[in-house]
């Protein structure tokens, strides 16, 4: 079975006159399609939001490790009061006893709830460890989320690795079908880089395809398990990489990043 190269949880938002602060969650490796199913325009599924139509889409979330982890994080952002991922009262105060201030779990599916909710599973863990991108469709809603996060208390900050962008989804096609991108990075992994590991300089075999990474702005290439164990000098407590300056040009590299372009690479030997 070939894996999910792309998996999001997505965020939209009813238009309907009589629900326009009701939102749904859920999840998708193509959420330009889901929009199209959510709104009726395409027939296979989304029945459970079809009274709500139509529906625009808010922002999703994207670079998960795994299809699974995708599904952990929707479901705790589906379930606000249920999840110990967004319990705020047991790290700083609220003003009623319930999770972000909701008094029923109607309020959990509002639109503000929502946000609220998603900036209290970016700074949780495992969540604040992934290198998750958030990606909004209109700058006024980003502007909303930051607004209503408020100024976190102390180690509830944002992860510095988190991308966040906004703009049309059609701008992230690209993304989504991951097919130029494979080919290219497959070639320059391949073909055009050093032999040797540049932090043990010892040989790289290029057969073995699940065992190296490299810099995409530099020629830097090195084996998973020196690399992982360069940027794990910074945190020794840690058991995962995040984040660290590449040791050829200084850019800094998110982990999780240079796993999924390790994964896309295996993927594309694969097809061929």
């Amino acid at each position: 079975m070939v894996p999910y190269l792309f998996y999001c949880c997505y965020l939209i938002r009813s238009l309907h006159p009589d629900h326009q602060n009701k939102v749904y969650v859920g999840s998708t490796p193509d959420p330009i399609k889901r929009l199209r199913q959510h709104n009726g325009d395409l027939t296979q599924g989304a029945y459970k939001t079809s009274k709500r139509r139509p529906w625009e889409m808010i922002l999703f979330v994207y670079g998960f490790p795994t299809k699974q982890s995708a599904l952990q994080f929707e479901w705790a952002w589906q379930h606000p009061m249920r999840s110990r991922h967004t319990k705020r009262q047991a790290i700083h105060s609220v003003t009623c006893n319930n999770t972000l201030g909701m008094r029923s779990a109607a309020q959990s599916n509002l639109y503000l709830t929502k946000l609220r909710a998603l900036h209290d599973l970016l700074c949780t863990q495992p969540f604040a460890r992934w290198s998750l991108k958030l990606r909004f469709m209109d700058p006024g809603d980003l502007g909303l989320f930051l607004a209503e996060a408020g100024p976190p208390p102390p180690g509830r900050a944002l992860p510095s690795q988190l991308c966040v962008s906004h703009g049309p989804a059609l701008d992230l096609l690209p993304v989504i079908q991951r097919s130029k991108r494979t080919e290219d990075t497959f070639v320059k992994w391949v073909e055009n880089l050093p032999a040797s590991c540049h932090v043990c300089h010892d040989a790289i075999e290029r057969k073995d395809l699940d065992r190296f990474v490299c810099c995409p702005d530099c020629t830097m290439i090195a084996h998973l398990t020196c690399l992982a164990t360069l940027f794990l000098n910074d945190t020794p407590f840690a058991l995962i990489p995040i984040e660290h300056p590449c040791p050829g040009c200084a850019r800094r590299l998110v982990w999780g990043d240079l796993i999924y372009d390790l994964r896309l690479r295996l993927h594309h030997h694969t097809k061929t």
